[in-house]
């Protein structure tokens, strides 16, 4: 006897092949979720395309560094050479507050260790920095040939560094001279007065803004008996202070100010370069 099947019977086979779809589709898709997380978690090292680029590309911390040179800054640290005497002229230090309070220093050391400082400064900066000398010397060389010397190296400008002292026979007229003296000269014969000027105003505000650097404001001077500043380029001389006033020598004899006063004087040499002569 056959079976008519019912409505009802219709909609519950109905049910089923749709509960039966529904579960396939679901057991389909966990597959597919578990099978593309366990590609994407994967290590990029097994694709071949991963694999070339790290052998192709290496980090940017091993790749080459250029810096390209700005130009030669010629430093003359003052003194330090042997005399017409044969002996070696250390300049001023001798019977000065510096003397006593760096324990027996000299200018010619002083002015060699903030050239050196300098020449740090400046080196790192992409500059490259050349000087008359490095410690006291056993040779003798005249003012003329250390300009020679800035010539030869195709020097952009040239900086003489000196320590000042005041004598005179009253004591306290001796201590009253204090802070720095930067020379220059307007009339060089070579055509550099005015960049002369300007590069020693560069240097003047340095010093002037640097918290301190000196105990007064720089004086500028003209100066037209320098052989230094008869160079054919930008030149100025500097006595960074004074070794007879108390308050200069003491600053003078800390590593601190040495250091301070190199980097104030590197600033100037900086600025001035980048906007008057790059």
């Amino acid at each position: 006897m056959t079976t008519i099947p019912t409505n009802n019977d219709i909609e519950r086979s109905d049910l089923g092949v749709f509960y039966l779809s529904v579960s396939f589709l679901l057991v389909f898709s966990t597959l597919l979720l578990f099978f593309t997380s366990g590609l994407l978690s994967a290590s990029p090292i097994e694709t071949t395309e991963t694999r070339v680029s790290q052998t192709t590309a290496p980090p940017p911390e091993t790749e080459p560094q250029y810096i390209e040179c700005r130009g030669v800054i010629f430093i003359d640290p003052g003194h330090g050479f042997l005399n017409i005497h044969g002996t070696l002229d250390r300049g001023a230090g001798q019977n000065t507050y510096f003397y006593h309070y760096s324990d027996g220093m000299f200018e010619y050391q002083l002015v060699m260790y903030i050239s050196r400082k300098i020449a740090d400064v400046l080196t790192e900066r992409g500059f490259t920095v050349l000087m008359t000398r490095d410690g006291g010397m056993d040779t003798t060389m005249s003012r003329a040939r250390r300009i020679a010397m800035a010539y030869e190296a195709d020097s952009i400008l040239f900086l003489s560094i000196h320590a000042d002292a005041f004598a005179h026979s009253n004591p306290d007229v001796a201590r009253s001279a204090q802070g720095a003296r930067i020379y220059f000269n307007r009339n060089n014969p070579h055509g550099y007065g005015e960049k002369s000027y300007i590069f020693s105003r560069y240097l003047a505000r340095a010093i002037d803004y640097t918290q301190g650097a000196s105990t007064r404001q720089t004086l500028l001077v003209p100066n037209q008996n320098f052989t230094e500043l008869q160079a054919a380029m930008p030149s100025a001389l500097i006595e960074v202070l004074f070794l007879t006033n108390p308050q200069d020598a003491a600053k003078a004899a800390t590593p601190e100010w040495q250091y301070l006063m190199a980097r104030t004087l590197a600033y100037g040499i900086e600025n001035f370069v980048a906007t008057r002569l790059e």
